[in-house]
């Protein structure tokens, strides 16, 4: 069924952004994501609600709104399209909420990335990297970078931008154990400490003590799917018709554990996502127990 745009925002639906990106409220990104399922509302004036529910600083809202713009371009692909750019979008947007109000992120550094957010997967070709680090994200980035720029976009905010969208590429040989993507030597180096990992681009969030919020995107770009046993399955039928093939159950289990590794990384993620996705993972016949933090994943970064 090819789904379809709508303009208004019924009063219901503009509580629940309220509720959602405001408070932190999963319920309602669960009643929006359902939503959301059949017909994708308008990202333009969506994020301007969101914009102004989050009461955005005017000096960083022109990089956001032209964001906002490119997002807004027709993606047909049936997961990797405008609904799922706006998904991340409003789910970066209450994890980064929840960061503002606690001091880990000032206004532009969230500025940032709810830009990353809207274009990391932008000009997506509803493929995979086939094997080139970087090759959908590097598009989406380069592709997008003139319209930020133009917008009042400058070098260190291009650059944390550049590495927030470079952090979501979640590639990597999984039949060898040492292979690791770019988006988990981040959550790696919560643990090690050491940058050495981390891809050369993506440094500069070690460097400017981002790469929590770098995870907060990471955990917004899955976390779409992880709220509800309906919505997970929705989803991946959905990114199953994009690779060509038929959703099956093991899909999910190598999401969780594979994609996920069974938690959020980033501290507003494990706050208000973690308990949605344990009990998801029940209901899917996986584990679904994790309740404690990594030790040395509370912030330093």
């Amino acid at each position: 069924m090819v789904r379809q745009f709508f303009n208004r925002i019924t009063m219901p639906m503009r509580l629940a952004i309220r509720g959602a990106v405001q408070d932190g409220d999963m319920h309602a990104m669960r009643f929006i994501l359902r939503s959301w399922s059949e017909r994708t509302p308008d990202v333009q004036s969506t994020v301007r609600q969101v914009v102004v529910a989050l009461n955005i600083p005017h000096l960083v809202r022109p990089v956001v709104e032209a964001a906002a713009k490119l997002a807004s371009e027709k993606n047909t692909n049936p997961f990797h399209g405008n609904r799922h750019f706006l998904e991340v979008f409003l789910l970066t947007a209450a994890l980064g909420q929840q960061a503002v109000k606690e001091g880990r992120l000032n206004p532009r550094q969230f500025g940032n990335l709810l830009t990353a957010a809207l274009i990391h997967d932008y000009k997506h070709d509803g493929t995979n990297n086939k094997g080139i680090q970087f090759r959908l994200e590097e598009l989406a980035f380069q592709s997008a970078r003139p319209a930020l720029n133009a917008a009042g976009a400058g070098k260190a905010d291009l650059d944390l931008i550049h590495a927030f969208v470079l952090s979501t590429d979640i590639s990597r040989d999984f039949s060898r154990k040492d292979s690791v993507s770019p988006a988990d030597s981040l959550k790696n180096y919560l643990t090690t400490r050491d940058p050495g990992p981390i891809p050369a681009p993506m440094r500069v969030l070690v460097d400017r003590r981002m790469v929590d919020a770098a995870l907060m995107l990471q955990d917004a770009d899955v976390g779409t799917s992880l709220l509800a046993k309906d919505i997970s399955v929705r989803r991946s039928r959905a990114l199953a018709s994009e690779m060509g093939t038929r959703y099956q159950p093991d899909m999910s289990r190598f999401f969780f554990e594979k994609i996920c590794r069974e938690q959020m990384f980033s501290i507003s993620g494990f706050k208000l996502i973690q308990p949605y996705m344990n009990q998801t993972m029940r209901d899917m016949g996986l584990r679904g127990a994790i309740t404690h933090f990594l030790p040395a994943q509370r912030p330093r970064h």
